[in-house]
């Protein structure tokens, strides 16, 4: 906000300067003004077609009021203009997922990982989640496919969270044989892994292993990050069981942590069905 002011000021005694007037949208966006941001922008655009930054800039713009397919607009025209990287083939890799061009996002998923400055790992399994997350399990698995040949992979975490999304991938593929060889694997490594547990827990349960999948999910219960996940989890379980007292109290449990619509629906269902 002090540097807003800064620049309106500077503007004020020099209106024509380009510096003061990016500086100036730059703050607007980030102060969340992107209305006014954009105007500054497309000023720019007009003044200097070929300058990458203002169409990125003005990108933002759009992204911020939620006008996307003017931000994909944008973006492409930015890539034209040379500013392709990982970050922004991500990026219209999502927005094109958005508007439901399956073709178009994994294009774009792809081309960031043959990008010259490779993205992080944490960057690269993103899209996963949304393919995943969409039912587009061929997408990812071939997505995830060129990542493993792309992306060099160092430590213990980061083979973990590779492990863990062809988990998801193979559970949902029906291979919930070769996903729990994969789970298994990750949790004798790290006992603590919550999310390795809940997927195991849930190929358990449903093959009607109950005590299996009861083990699994309090031990993730005893872990911050996947305590809310494993109580609705269990309350599934007991539901399954016909113990709805049960089934209710773990789910009064995760809903005292973590109130969600979701949550009070399930729980007003089973008390309609008792």
């Amino acid at each position: 906000h002090s540097a807003l002011k800064a620049y309106e000021m500077a503007r004020m005694f020099e209106p024509d300067s380009i510096d003061f007037q990016l500086g100036e949208a730059q703050c607007l966006l980030k102060t969340g003004q992107a209305d006014r941001a954009s105007t500054l922008a497309e000023e720019l655009i007009k003044e200097s077609p070929t300058s990458v930054d203002y169409w990125r800039l003005q990108a933002n713009c759009l992204l911020q009021l939620g006008r996307y397919d003017d931000a994909l607009l944008h973006l492409e025209i930015a890539n034209d203009l040379g500013a392709a990287d990982a970050q922004s083939h991500f990026l219209l890799g999502d927005l094109y997922l958005r508007t439901e061009n399956i073709r178009l996002a994994q294009q774009h998923y792809l081309a960031a990982l043959d990008s010259t400055h490779l993205p992080t790992l944490k960057s690269a399994l993103r899209p996963l989640e949304y393919l995943i997350a969409r039912g587009l399990i061929a997408e990812a698995d071939s997505y995830l496919t060129q990542l493993e040949a792309k992306i060099v992979i160092n430590t213990d975490a980061e083979r973990e969270q590779v492990a863990l999304a062809k988990a998801h991938i193979r559970i949902q593929q029906d291979k919930a044989e070769k996903a729990l060889t994969e789970l298994q694997a990750i949790v004798a490594n790290n006992p603590i892994n919550g999310e390795a547990l809940l997927l195991i827990a849930q190929i358990a349960h449903a093959r009607d292993d109950y005590i299996e999948a009861e083990f699994q999910l309090q031990r993730a219960r005893a872990l911050p990050d996947t305590k809310v996940d494993a109580l609705i989890q269990l309350g599934r379980l007991e539901v399954d069981r016909n113990d709805f007292d049960a089934a209710l109290d773990y789910l009064y449990s995760a809903q005292s942590l973590k109130p969600s619509t979701r949550i009070s629906r399930y729980i007003d269902a089973i008390k309609a069905a008792m």
